[in-house]
């Protein structure tokens, strides 16, 4: 799927279904029951990891512990565009 669409969906630890596309920020978006962009996640380890290193990285995160992954992440609701989770600073360590 990620080589043909630059994007791929994975369930987290809690039961989301999130999408992540190519890219290293603002790339997950967590989808409701009928694939729809419902929130925007960015959280990303730092500046100088690869792009697919940070996919990965994110993948995981959310398959292994999705509640603190939202908990560090900017996420902004995809209908108002408002933030309304997060610090403005969102590094995944």
């Amino acid at each position: 799927m990620l080589k043909e669409s630059g994007k791929f969906r994975l369930v987290g630890s809690n039961g989301s279904i999130y999408e992540i596309k190519r890219g290293r920020q603002h790339n997950i978006f967590k989808l409701d029951a009928k694939g729809n962009k419902v929130e925007e996640l960015c959280v990303h380890p730092g500046p100088h990891m690869p792009n697919a290193d940070t996919m990965l990285l994110q993948k995981v995160s959310l398959e292994t512990d999705e509640a603190e992954m939202r908990r560090i992440a900017n996420i902004w609701d995809m209908s108002s565009r408002r933030m309304i989770s997060g610090s403005g600073q969102a590094p995944l360590h």
